[in-house]
């Protein structure tokens, strides 16, 4: 790589971090952005192509790799403002979706067990617990966190704009990303998954 090129994506990252730090100042979030980290997706951190993650403690932003240079800085700022306003508001309240499950939860259990304990005893019991706190809950506590991270746009998009989050979004999608095109054909799993699909976003924003 020439010292020109190097140069290029140096003044690039630190671009992206100016932005981050306006994001953050707006939002009036206290994180001291220093650098950014690209990378690859892994079981301890998943990323999409329209993610991005302020990594606490470190100072650093990481972006998927991939998308390294897709995007212009500025267009970073849309999916960095909902990435904060989930990851450091939304994600510690709590929606009256939750406390509705939580209720119906206790319920179900108390129910179960007087339905299935005298009929099949310790045994039907317990497979009726392992399915209502396996699939069932899984099932429900994802679809709330996905509400709550389309709010998180909703709520970015008044800071940027919906037309410029949605410009985002859509150039996101015309890269056509193997990601991006895998979780749109999700069927059974995007009933399970915590992170709605691009298609999810830009319909939640109103767009088409």
């Amino acid at each position: 790589m020439s010292d020109g090129i190097a140069q290029q994506w140096v003044t690039y990252d630190e671009e992206i971090v100016r932005v981050g730090q306006e994001v953050c100042q707006y939002l009036d979030i206290r994180f001291k952005l220093k650098r950014i980290a690209w990378r690859k997706s892994s079981p301890f951190l998943r990323l999409g192509s329209d993610d991005c993650l302020f990594v606490r403690g470190s100072g650093k932003l990481a972006l998927p790799w991939w998308m390294r240079g897709r995007l212009k800085p500025e267009e970073w700022r849309p999916l960095m403002a909902s990435s904060l306003i989930y990851n450091r508001r939304l994600v510690w309240t709590f929606p009256s979706d939750l406390g509705i499950l939580l209720i119906g939860t206790v319920v179900l259990v108390i129910v179960g067990a007087g339905l299935f304990f005298p009929s099949f005893g310790a045994p039907g019991l317990l497979l009726y617990l392992v399915i209502l706190f396996g699939p069932f809950l899984q099932q429900q506590f994802s679809q709330i966190n996905k509400k709550l991270r389309l709010k998180a746009d909703r709520e970015a998009s008044r800071l940027v704009g919906i037309s410029t989050f949605l410009g985002v979004l859509g150039k996101i999608d015309a890269l056509g990303m193997e990601d991006v095109e895998r979780t749109k054909q999700r069927r059974l799993s995007r009933y399970f998954s915590n992170k709605p699909n691009l298609r999810e976003r830009v319909q939640n924003l109103g767009g088409s």
